[in-house]
Parts: structure tokens; C-alpha cells; sequence
């Protein structure tokens, strides 16, 4: 089990769960009663946050592979009508994967990688996608400041793994947040 997210009464949890065969699947638990209900194929990364519940409760974004080019993109799961769309569109060579949902405005921050070079890209819930940072760098996971007005991410930058502040504007990195703990 992998990608734990909250549902937005603390009910439920979603989270990915990979088979002996590989094969990813996104599952919601009732709380209550330990009820599991598999909703969707996934895609999913060791260590990486696959899916994320929105605030109000009524959708999942979650990584899963495109029917055409197989290359893992974001999809937008509606819990209502049990649709999943395609979000994103990465090229045929990049992935989709590590988001986060901003709980103040429905944004989702996502990283683009291609091999193990990665850029932040925001989404909003009807696909215009916007690329903040290119930077081209190992990115380890990211996360919404607490005011949703930023994003933190786990980098590897200038030959220093570390957590960074990104300025969404101009995609610049910013030392006010600066660690150089290992991890």
C-alpha cells in the first residue's frame, strides 16, 4: 500500500495498492466498517504520492498510464459517477507522477520527468497545464505550504539535496527554506 490521502470527512482513505503482478489499483476504505472498494487502474512509483483526495471530498487526481501512448499521466476521478478523465498530456518519453492537490483552490502540482530529470507543472481541474520551474533536476516529492500560495519540493539543485521553496511566478528556487539535511 502505497500514497495515502484522507477523504474530506476522515471517513475514508484512498490509497495504491500493487499486486504480485504489477498491476496498480486505487482503493477506498470505509473506516467504519474496513469496506474496501477497488475504483481504478494507477500507476505508481515506489515512494511516490500517486493520488490526492480533493478538499471537498467529490474527486481523486491520480497517475495512471494513457491509453495511447502508455506514458503515466494525471486523471481526474469523479467519485459521483465513477468517470475517470485524463488530465495531463505528457509526451510519449515523460511521466506524470508525485502530486498534490492545492486545498485552497483545486490547483494540482505535479512533476514532469523524463529518466530521472523532473520540472513542477501546475494543472488546473480542466487540463491547462502551466510548467513553473525549468530546471531540469531530480525532484524527491512536493507539497502546498500550509497558505497554498507556494510549493515546497525535495531536490536535488546546484549539487545539493535539499528542501526548496519555489516561486511560482518565475519557477526560481529560494534558500529561505534552504536544509541541507541528507535524506
Amino acid at each position: 500500500h502505497s500514497a495515502p490521502s484522507w477523504g474530506a470527512n476522515n471517513e475514508h482513505i484512498a490509497y495504491t495498492r500493487t499486486d504480485s503482478h504489477g498491476k496498480c489499483k486505487v482503493v477506498i476504505k470505509e473506516l467504519k466498517t474496513f469496506e474496501e472498494d477497488e475504483i481504478a487502474n494507477c500507476y505508481q512509483e515506489r515512494f511516490h504520492k500517486g493520488l490526492d483526495w480533493s478538499r471537498n471530498g467529490q474527486f481523486l487526481i491520480m497517475s495512471d498510464k494513457t491509453a495511447v501512448s502508455e506514458a503515466p499521466a494525471l486523471f481526474y476521478y469523479d467519485l459521483k459517477s465513477k468517470r475517470k478523465r485524463q488530465l495531463t498530456h505528457p509526451q510519449k518519453s515523460s511521466r506524470d507522477t508525485q502530486l498534490t492537490i492545492n486545498k485552497s483552490s483545486d490547483q494540482v502540482a505535479y512533476i514532469r520527468s523524463q529518466d530521472t530529470l523532473s520540472d513542477l507543472f501546475i494543472s488546473d481541474l480542466d487540463g491547462n497545464e502551466k510548467q513553473i520551474t525549468f530546471l531540469n533536476i531530480p525532484i524527491y516529492g512536493l507539497a502546498w505550504t500550509n497558505d497554498s500560495e507556494s510549493i515546497v519540493i525535495n531536490a536535488l539543485y546546484q549539487g545539493v539535496s535539499s528542501i526548496w521553496g519555489v516561486d511560482l511566478e518565475t519557477g526560481n528556487l529560494s534558500k529561505e527554506l534552504f536544509d541541507q539535511t541528507p535524506f
